[in-house]
């Protein structure tokens, strides 16, 4: 949590990317650029094009060339899943390479690197002219100048990020975007370049010592590259975007020394990894700033907020995927992160049938985060001092001092299961918080008994369960039952159900922390953790219409419909970085079938 201190991300897609430098004409050009010196590469633990990469990219995603990778990758997933990435990489491939006639194994993967990187830059707007504008003699203003062929387009009326991996070529998205291809061998390269290319027009120019090819193609082909220091291939769809680039290299202002980046990506990097990708905080709050319609509540909730920087890794393992990363807050800031990771108790204590678990090892300090986020949002709808009001209008208390006070322990809501013979499934609802001050606790319990009774008209009833004394809460039509009580550690527990403490006390056998779904979504190199997120939704589809499920688009339903548990585990790794680790156990069902060949190969 924050506290505010005094001053003091088979080789299709890569084919995909790696096409677009085939199509630039660069054939004779890279004999010339290739021949100057060795290319010099090796099994840094740091993405490709790190060195080239400008440090203003909003994002950066590295992707591996290697094929065992992309076979892992397409072997996960049950046959919806799998039809819906296929048919996916299938348009990209098709768009990008057979399009234009080429040929990844022939044209691109005899020569590139073991990675490939992109990274979305941000828009340079044009500087406002300081003049008055001219008027004519009629009193018109002028007609205003036309825009530069290489001019970048203005923001859409949509954000990038969310249609990125549906169109990122296309001519109508609001950022540029350039492709980092390392070159691996250069005499393959201008071999197989110089055959690709030799019959497509193009033109070069020079701009500070560096060449840039650039091909005006029909529609959206046009394309510019250029090659940098020998060792990679720097693609885009306009020579003003690789300018941008060359710029940055030139001024060492790019990604590798961004404050913290290094430390950051080597920490969640393995040499397994399938993606690396480097999201830019302050970059992505403009650009959603200036690409949507109204501020969005979702981004005070969320690390862009108030992140300098995100990294992460996306890695295939053997029941899925495994996404880990690292955010850190800016150099300059007050905030601070409260150094505990207390968390990983409750699920000791809460059933193995439980469905869904959201917890943090501290509630009042997460309160006091949501408190600071918020503020920075004021579009955001459910304000603090909105929901204080709230428990205060329908209970009398008062958030902070009857309640937070004593929550100061691991705190977690959490569905649970509950089935009977020949019963419908339901579920129950149960919060659990454990404290320091049990007879704090227990005077607001007393409080909430008289309210429920006096004001709503609940039966009240107090009562033993195996040596646990528990109190009931039935609505007067016996709809609603709610019961408070104690597990072991001093947890408080309120549940909603009249069937649900019967999962809790007594104590169950089998608990969520036996669960072989929650394990497969355990971070084991994490340990100590400050959160936790888990949802088991193989057993809410059971489950049927007892927990009603969003209806999701047909891509996206597809994906979600090929995972079984979720899990997503977060921890302090110091006052001014957080590490977190996501697990997706999937479906793995039935053979991978190749995807179908590619026009050009006809």
């Amino acid at each position: 949590m924050l506290k505010s201190l005094p001053p003091k991300t088979r080789n299709s897609l890569v084919a995909v990317v790696a096409g677009t430098a085939i199509a630039l004409g660069l054939g004779s050009y890279f004999g010339a650029q290739l021949a100057r010196g060795p290319v010099r590469l090796g099994q840094a633990p740091l993405p490709a094009g790190v060195t080239v990469v400008p440090a203003e990219a909003v994002l950066t995603l590295s992707v591996t060339t290697e094929a065992s990778q992309w076979q892992r990758m397409r072997a996960l997933g049950n046959a919806a899943s799998r039809a819906q990435m296929d048919q996916q990489l299938v348009q990209w491939r098709d768009r990008l390479l057979a399009q234009r006639g080429l040929n990844y194994a022939q044209d691109i993967q005899p020569w590139v690197g073991s990675e490939i990187t992109l990274a979305v830059l941000p828009l340079r707007q044009p500087t406002p002219p300081t003049a008055e504008p001219e008027v004519s003699p009629e009193g018109a203003p002028e007609a205003e100048a036309e825009t530069p062929d290489n001019a970048e387009e203005p923001a859409a009326a949509n954000p990038l990020l969310p249609e990125l991996t549906d169109d990122i070529w296309d001519p109508q998205q609001p950022l540029p975007v350039v492709a980092i291809l390392p070159i691996a061998n250069g005499a393959q390269a201008q071999e197989s370049l110089t055959a690709a290319t030799a019959d497509r027009p193009t033109t070069e120019r020079d701009y500070e010592g560096f060449s840039i090819r650039e091909i005006n193609g029909e529609g959206d082909q046009d394309l510019a590259a250029t090659v940098i220091n020998n060792e990679f291939v720097v693609v885009s769809r306009d020579g003003a975007t690789l300018e941008r680039v060359i710029d940055a290299y030139q001024a060492g202002e790019v990604l590798l020394d961004v404050a913290n980046y290094r430390d950051a990506i080597a920490d969640v990097s393995s040499g397994s990894s399938f993606l690396r990708f480097y999201l830019n905080g302050e970059a992505s709050r403009q650009v959603v700033a200036d690409n949507t319609l109204r501020p969005s509540p979702l981004v005070a909730l969320s690390p862009l907020q108030r992140n300098q920087g995100i990294v992460g890794s996306l890695t295939p393992e053997s029941e899925g995927l495994r996404i880990q990363g690292v955010s850190w807050l800016p150099e300059a800031t007050d905030l601070r992160y409260a150094t505990t990771n207390r968390a990983g108790a409750l699920p000791n204590l809460l059933p193995t049938q439980t469905l869904l678990l959201l917890s943090t090892d501290n509630l009042t300090q997460f309160w006091e985060s949501y408190q600071q986020n918020s503020s920075l949002n004021p579009a955001n709808p459910l304000t603090p001092s909105t929901f204080e009001q709230g428990i205060n209008s329908l209970t009398g208390l008062d958030l902070a001092a009857d309640l937070l006070a004593w929550m100061d322990g691991e705190f977690a809501g959490s569905l649970v299961s509950i089935t009977n013979p020949g019963a419908e499934p339901q579920v129950g609802f149960v919060l659990a918080a454990q404290t320091s001050d049990r007879p704090a606790a227990e005077a607001s319990f007393a409080k909430l008994d008289t309210v429920m009774g006096d004001r709503y008209r609940f039966q009240v009833t107090k009562a033993d369960i195996e040596g646990t004394p528990v109190t009931t809460w039935v609505s007067p039509f016996g709809s609603l039952t709610l019961t408070h009580g104690w597990l072991e550690n001093d947890t408080a527990i309120l549940v909603v159900g009249a069937e649900t403490l019967k999962t809790l006390i007594p104590k169950p056998q089998d608990t969520l922390a036996d669960n072989l779904g929650f394990q497969a979504t355990q971070p084991s190199p994490l340990g100590a953790h400050n959160g936790h997120f888990f949802v088991d939704l193989e057993e809410l589809r059971q489950l049927g219409g007892a927990v009603p499920l969003p209806t999701l688009p047909d891509r996206s339903g597809a994906l979600v419909g090929a995972v079984r548990q979720l899990g997503i585990t977060t921890a302090i790794r110091g006052d001014r970085s957080t590490r977190f680790d996501l697990r997706l156990r999937l479906y793995q069902e039935g053979e991978v079938s190749p995807l179908p060949a590619s026009p050009a190969n006809d």
